[in-house]
């Protein structure tokens, strides 16, 4: 078709297909598909759609490709990181073409905990930026993530329209109708956190997952770190499960169906054992988040855990430093000269406080060391 859209940035493709019908003022839902895929049987799929190289021939002079699209364009960053790679390059092929429903399957997010959104969500006054900015409304894709909150002006809104319409066929720009202006109410310091987070996973640049081993890994290195593992490989989920506790509100966790924290076969005791499925990005982020002493950023999460492997399990450990306390090697320090000064025995008389927090924090180094 003639004069189809770029996308905006960040802007959902199916936003993008739904404005090139306005512009055109088709009336009929099987006209546009007509136009843009050459196939009345697309379904106008908001999260993860498909046939995209319809949408790249449409583009042709930009140079888009299926991963552009899906990275920038669509939901599809927030669930690849944590699949396999070879499920990863599987759902970008599905992508380009036809899926029939096998790539929500395969992310997880049809058997996910994760309460789905059930309307198309915006934020009125971000709508009215686009409006005096651009001349028209388009759907942000980060309004259509669990947890996510406008960094500017608050908590978002459901619209109108279904997120899985009845009408499968229909591409919906916002409107006046269907995203009234109104009140926002303002987003409390965990919808602005999760909401950051989400916004590294969408900015972040197409890689290579990492495997569900690596994944076990990590998890078994940040318990580790944490002193939540007794002898070779026990993991004592009650310390876990006490830190969970401290960071997050069980009004937060009941809010995205994780609160069940204590079974034996609960997502928090899963996650710290062999991964055999994948995690959501709300699971991960908080349990990140809850055993971590610093700031810390999913592109430095991901670089460690795809540096973990088998054969350099010690060495890379080593690496995996997010949860290091800000003070930890000032300590060390600290503890070393009191040794060189007095002796182990007076250094711990002395100041049994620092070795106190040294042999529950950092005990291989202290037993080596000594």
């Amino acid at each position: 078709m003639l004069n189809f859209p770029m996308p905006y940035q960040h802007e959902l493709i199916y936003s993008t297909v739904a404005r090139a019908g306005t512009r055109l003022a088709l009336d009929s839902p099987k006209q546009l598909l007509d136009e843009v895929f050459k196939n009345r049987k697309v379904i106008a799929t908001v999260d993860l759609p498909c046939h995209l190289n319809a949408i790249i021939h449409q583009l042709s002079n930009h140079q888009f490709t299926v991963q552009d699209i899906a990275y920038q364009h669509t939901l599809f960053p927030i669930y690849a990181p944590f699949v396999p790679e070879k499920r990863r390059q599987q759902c970008l092929k599905w992508m380009a073409d036809i899926s029939q429903g096998s790539i929500h399957l395969a992310l997880g997010i049809n058997a996910s905990r994760i309460p789905p959104i059930h309307k198309l969500r915006y934020c009125p006054q971000c709508l009215a930026e686009q409006l005096e900015k651009y001349g028209e409304y388009y759907w942000f894709r980060l309004w259509q993530i669990q947890g996510a909150c406008c960094l500017q002006h608050g908590q978002l809104i459901d619209s109108e329209l279904d997120l899985r319409s009845l009408h499968r066929h229909d591409f919906l720009v916002p409107s006046h109708q269907s995203c009234p202006k109104t009140e926002q109410t303002i987003a409390n310091p965990d919808d602005i956190f999760i909401t950051s987070k989400l916004l590294e996973l969408l900015t972040l640049p197409p890689f290579e997952s990492p495997s569900y081993e690596q994944w076990t890994m990590f998890y078994y290195e940040l318990a580790r770190q944490n002193d939540c593992i007794r002898g070779q490989n026990q993991i004592l989920h009650e310390r876990i499960l006490e830190r969970i506790t401290i960071r997050w509100s069980k009004k937060f966790l009941e809010q995205y169906c994780l609160a069940d924290l204590t079974s034996e076969t609960s997502w928090l005791n899963n996650i710290f054992r062999k991964h055999r499925k994948s995690f959501s990005y709300l699971e991960h982020i908080v349990v990140i988040e809850a055993l971590s002493n610093k700031e810390w950023s999913f592109s430095a999460i991901l670089e460690q855990v795809k540096n973990l492997n088998k054969d350099s399990k010690d060495n890379n450990s080593q690496n995996l430093n997010i949860c290091v306390h800000p003070n930890h090697f000032e300590y060390r320090e600290k503890w070393l000269k009191l040794v060189k000064e007095l002796g182990i025995k007076p250094a711990r008389s002395i100041d049994q406080a620092l070795y106190a927090w040294l042999y529950r924090n950092d005990k291989d180094w202290l037993l080596k060391i000594n």
